[in-house]
């Protein structure tokens, strides 16, 4: 990220087309949008896109989209894998760190992280900054008024450069924490998958159930019970704290499950959501469970919070928890 100048992004994807090739027939898929009853076709160029959503300004006032191509250099890797593995390849360990930190990234980059990091910026400040934390020139600056210094830092926090920074920095954390789970690929006999440009989805440990699909995503694997990706039409991620290995066969999985995944993805999409071109796939309209009681034996919230793979996931995290930039990540793996 040392370049004097970088590209200029008009259209930005919050769900990169790399991820979107897996479902698209000649690069298109059948996207839904608000408003609309049917769904329309749409390149994977212009599905899941925000304009110029990830540009900065720099210090001197002119912008960049230096965040881009960082992501961009990340999809250029982990689109191969995603194909592989869509296409039958096996689960092994360098995969798994690629699409860890893949989707670690994915979590945090859609609109629904950013607007919570604003609420939770807004909510912290105030309350937790007092005169020690603030700098001398800062309260200069303000007339020593505390008040108009929390605000003040509120809004330099609320920028863009600092709001990019913080979804690069903790992504990397987040990747460490997905990679640790067990995984587990599902697949389907037809193609019911879903996606939508928020599509990792987490099932929290303190939730035996939904009436209804929760609509507001949560950011905080370790706390999850559950984690769940829409892979390709067919093929789904599910991951869990089972104290095992990963699944390195491919398990068959029902139509059903499909249409509960489905139900979830499209519940916590902030514009769209989309699937292969054709017939539309099934969403669950009842209560949801989590699928982990059907593919992992005798799996509940009790074994999840004591088990080992998340213990030492915990520690891991413990022990990084104040770098801001970490080089590697470690992940858990049970043998």
């Amino acid at each position: 990220m040392r370049r004097a100048s970088y590209s200029t992004v008009k259209q930005g994807h919050i769900v990169p087309a790399a991820y979107q090739r897996n479902f698209a027939v000649d690069e298109m898929v059948a996207v839904h949008v608000p408003g609309r009853a049917d769904c329309v076709r749409l390149n994977v160029a212009n599905a899941g896109t925000r304009g110029p959503f990830y540009r900065r300004t720099r210090s001197d006032g002119s912008q960049m989209d230096d965040i881009e191509a960082m992501l961009a250099s990340l999809e250029d890797v982990a689109g191969p894998v995603l194909k592989e593995v869509a296409a039958g390849a096996p689960l092994t360990l360098e995969r798994k760190g690629v699409l860890a930190q893949f989707l670690g990234m994915q979590m945090l980059r859609g609109p629904a992280f950013f607007s919570a990091q604003h609420v939770n910026i807004e909510q912290f400040v105030p309350k937790a900054l007092t005169t020690a934390h603030v700098t001398p020139l800062l309260l200069e600056q303000t007339g020593a008024d505390l008040v108009l210094a929390r605000q003040r830092i509120v809004e330099m926090y609320r920028q863009p450069t600092q709001m990019l920074m913080t979804m690069a920095t903790v992504s990397l954390k987040v990747a460490g924490v997905l990679g640790s789970m067990r995984w587990q690929l599902l697949r389907f006999d037809a193609p019911v998958v879903a996606y939508s440009d928020q599509p990792v989805v987490v099932w929290p440990l303190s939730i035996d159930g939904f009436e209804i699909a929760p609509t507001e995503p949560t950011f905080g694997p370790l706390e999850a019970l559950e984690v769940r990706v829409p892979l390709s039409p067919h093929l789904a991620l599910l991951m869990t704290w089972v104290d095992k290995p990963d699944g390195q066969e491919q398990v068959a999985a029902d139509e059903m499950y499909a249409a509960e995944t489905n139900a979830m993805v499209i519940a916590q999409a902030d514009k769209q959501w989309m699937h292969r071109v054709g017939g539309e796939p099934p969403v669950a309209d009842g209560p949801l469970r989590p699928l982990s009681s059907v593919f992992e034996d005798r799996y509940t919230a009790d074994t999840a919070g004591h088990s080992r793979r998340r213990a030492t996931t915990a520690a891991i995290l413990h022990r990084v928890r104040k770098k801001r930039i970490i080089n590697d990540i470690e992940l858990v793996t049970i043998s």
